[in-house]
């Protein structure tokens, strides 16, 4: 399969205007990545991670088990698909995934679509017990200022008890399957700690990424059967490392 690598993709160092960023990005639909300097401020950069014995970053489990540990999440087995590519879902209180995390087990667990901004804003689930100095989003994040023109969360958290924002962690080789974000949206995504491997297809080689006979993607892009998918290897995507600190727009 025949991919572009990371220098493919436009990486800012420095924060661009909303007027910049709307021009060369938004409005002509180009990946990017942004450097830490957006997200320098975060709460989450400073509590969520702390230092490890090589020096870098890494999660601070004690401080989301103590803080977040009694919060419902969605957690997926990365090692099981059902028959249609979606990895296989159940409930579960965040605390014991980290314990087992901690304890060298369930590395095929991958905790997904956990909207924990919107948990923190009504403070009412019975499942968390955020404290006091936890319960709004800004104890963690602030959206910054060139992703704030954003209709769809405004109308959903206005208007509905959805959202979409999300917090996602795992172990390294955990994923999310392929696919392309709710009502074909724009989004952006922050890494708080680790890396992350994304691969980008254009809209031009969506006919490469199903099966013939059936409309099902393909499901892990990283392995795919040639029989089931034989165009898949015509697709050319742009594969892209995030690393921690960096915001990707997609």
């Amino acid at each position: 399969m025949m991919a572009m690598d990371n220098s493919d993709i436009h990486r800012l160092v420095d924060v661009p205007s909303y007027a910049d960023f709307l021009e060369s990005y938004l409005n002509p639909n180009i990946p990017v990545i942004i450097g830490p300097e957006v997200v320098k401020d975060w709460p989450a950069s400073r509590l969520w991670t702390c230092e490890a014995e090589d020096g870098n970053r890494t999660i601070n489990w004690v401080y989301l088990a103590e803080h977040y540990g009694q919060c419902e999440i969605t957690v997926a087995d990365c090692s099981t698909s059902d028959a249609f590519g979606n990895l296989e879902c159940e409930t579960a209180l965040f605390g014991d995934v980290v314990s087992k995390w901690q304890e060298g087990q369930g590395q095929d667990l991958y905790v997904k679509d956990w909207h924990l901004p919107r948990i923190a804003e009504s403070h009412k689930s019975p499942s968390t017990t955020l404290s006091p100095d936890h319960i709004s989003p800004a104890a963690f994040y602030v959206t910054p200022d060139i992703f704030c023109d954003d209709w769809m969360n405004a109308y959903y958290t206005a208007f509905t008890p959805d959202d979409f924002r999300f917090v996602y962690c795992g172990a390294k080789g955990t994923f999310t399957p392929l696919h392309r974000d709710v009502y074909c949206s724009y989004s952006w995504s922050t890494n708080v700690c680790g890396r992350k491997r994304w691969w980008i297809y254009p809209p031009e080689d969506t006919k490469y990424l199903f099966m013939r006979e059936r409309r099902v993607a393909a499901h892990d892009v990283r392995c795919v059967d040639e029989s089931k998918f034989p165009d898949f290897k015509k697709a050319k995507p742009l594969v892209v490392i995030q690393e921690a600190g960096e915001t990707i727009f997609v």
